[in-house]
């Protein structure tokens, strides 16, 4: 099978698991990772620690696992107005929460 080949099979087969994006890459170093830096320089991260606490493998994604060759990246969306519930339902339940 070529790298090609694999790709493809690897993106059928997230797809075909329900997942709406699927994404590949390297482990190379992003070229936006200044940009990282920057933005939690300044706080722009707020409350959301892990995003400092794990800015080393944002930035150089090789340190997460050594050998990595590729990385598969998945993305998946939350319930669609189809979805709502019926008006007369007694109470509401976000649309996050009900999932697919």
């Amino acid at each position: 099978m070529t790298p090609l080949d694999a790709s493809a099979f690897v993106r059928r087969s997230c797809l075909d698991q329900g997942f709406a994006l699927v994404g590949i890459t390297g482990p190379e170093s992003p070229e936006h990772a200044p940009f990282l830096d920057a933005w939690l320089d300044e706080g722009r991260h707020g409350t959301m620690s892990y995003m400092r606490d794990h800015a080393e493998i944002r930035q150089d994604p090789a340190r997460f696992l050594e050998g990595v060759r590729s990385i598969v990246m998945v993305a998946d969306q939350y319930a669609s107005r189809a979805d709502e519930p019926d008006a007369e339902a007694p109470g509401r339940i976000a649309r996050y929460a009900r999932g697919r």
